[in-house]
C-alpha cells in the first residue's frame, strides 16, 4: 500500500488501507514483483548449467541456443574469445 508504483486506486481504497496498513516493503521492485532480481539471477544460473549440460553432452547447438537465450535475458555480452570458441565447437549428435 506505501509502494508508489502500486496504481492510486489500490493505494486510496478505504477497505484495503484498513486492512493493510501502508508500510515500506524493502525488496518490492517497480513491477509489484518481490525480489526480481534475486529470483531472475537463480533463473539464469539454472539457464547457465542447462547450457552446460548440454556442452558435456556434446550438444553444442542447443547450447548455443541456450547461451542466446541467457543473453537475451541477463542482458549480458561474451566476449570475443570466449563467443570464437563455442562457435568453433561441433555437435556432437549422431
Amino acid at each position: 500500500m506505501a509502494c508508489g508504483f502500486a496504481p492510486s486506486h489500490i493505494r486510496t481504497d478505504p477497505k484495503l488501507l484498513k486492512e493493510f496498513p501502508p508500510r515500506e516493503l524493502p525488496g518490492i521492485g517497480q513491477g509489484l514483483i518481490w525480489g526480481l532480481s534475486d529470483r531472475t539471477l537463480e533463473f539464469v544460473q539454472g539457464l547457465m548449467r542447462s547450457e552446460e549440460h548440454f556442452r558435456r553432452c556434446g550438444l553444442s547447438e542447443d547450447a548455443k541456443q541456450m547461451r542466446a537465450v541467457i543473453q537475451q535475458i541477463g542482458g549480458a555480452k561474451m566476449d570475443k574469445e570466449l563467443a570464437d570458441f563455442l562457435a568453433s565447437q561441433s555437435d556432437r549428435r549422431t
